[in-house]
């Protein structure tokens, strides 16, 4: 059973140097523990880029993961230097989208997603069809199989990957004593609220870079098309920033809520250790929530992901966790 990687190789190694010798410094979440590793050795998963149970092609995912990973770093080097075209903003879109939608957070999120969407459904199909008396709704068992709702999200990624290109972007450099992090789950989201705001996204691509967008809930996507389609459409407007210490705390910050359980810093740093500990309780976790519209007899359902207190996540004992 292949071991593939969930978080990439080549997005990880921007945090360490191999021919320096110089590895990246792991905080886990679960346990406190600091130690360094290999992007080689962590954000493993077995069989991660198959799914034969639920798609037609069981290596959609892994040919996906294969238009953008192999040009990563020469798209990252693009935006740092500003020598960068519509094709480079195309990978680090197809990587932003890779990395948003497939780590085990995401669907951890997903299947719970599923789960309460069924429950609710299963309310309104018992107001047409009672069940026995001696049953209760609350005792019927509803188990989603997590490959299920990962294959949903690998067949949405060329949607998503449309819609971050054609986001504006902000580009943030930072120089100060605080590189930024990353982790096992890097995209992060912040300014979403009950109302319907559109959240802010980002997505740490170096120690001195990070990306950032207001996602626009009103850019139309085509209901059918091919990727390539999007190498021929002139690329959203691409700006740069440098980051002071306050913002690059935030992004750190968001970086480490985040987390499903491991945090990556270039650099052994007591900050960052004092900064995973006060946040270890903090994880991604789905709002959901299910409102009777007794007028037409249906169910209104409202679901996001936010910040929330939880349990401690569980240690990773998979090779290299340290």
């Amino acid at each position: 059973m292949a071991l593939d990687h969930y978080l990439a190789r080549t997005y990880l190694k921007h945090w360490c140097d191999q021919d320096a010798g110089r590895p990246i410094r792991a905080y886990r979440k679960s346990d406190g523990a600091e130690f360094p590793c290999w992007p080689a050795n962590v954000c493993m998963e077995p069989n991660g880029d198959l799914n034969q149970k639920y798609l037609a092609e069981p290596r959609t995912l892994g040919l996906f993961r294969k238009i953008w990973e192999p040009r990563w770093n020469e798209a990252v080097d693009a935006f740092r230097t500003g020598k960068f075209d519509a094709n480079h903003k195309f990978v680090i879109a197809a990587g932003w989208a890779s990395i948003s939608l497939t780590t085990p957070t995401t669907t951890g999120i997903g299947t719970e997603l599923l789960e309460r969407e069924l429950r609710t459904l299963l309310h309104i199909i018992a107001r047409r069809h009672p069940p026995p008396r001696s049953g209760k709704l609350e005792d019927v068992c509803i188990d989603v199989d997590p490959e299920f709702a990962k294959a949903n999200f690998t067949l949405a990624l060329p949607r998503v990957t449309w819609r971050f290109f054609g986001q504006p972007w902000t580009i943030l450099s930072n120089s100060t004593d605080e590189p930024f992090l990353t982790s096992d789950n890097p995209s992060a989201m912040f300014g979403q609220d009950s109302l319907g705001s559109p959240p802010a996204r980002i997505l740490p691509l170096s120690p001195d870079m990070c990306v950032s967008t207001l996602m626009d809930f009103n850019l139309v996507v085509p209901e059918h098309f091919k990727l390539e389609d999007l190498q021929s459409r002139i690329a959203a407007k691409v700006s740069f920033e440098k980051s002071d210490l306050e913002r690059a705390r935030f992004v750190n910050c968001l970086t480490v809520k985040h987390a499903g359980d491991l945090v990556f810093s270039s650099k052994a740093d007591a900050d960052v250790a004092a900064l995973v500990a006060s946040l270890r309780q903090s994880g991604v976790r789905l709002d959901h929530t299910a409102m009777s519209m007794d007028a037409t007899k249906a169910v209104l359902t409202i679901a996001r992901m936010g910040i929330r207190k939880v349990a401690p996540a569980q240690k990773d004992r998979r090779p290299g966790s340290g």
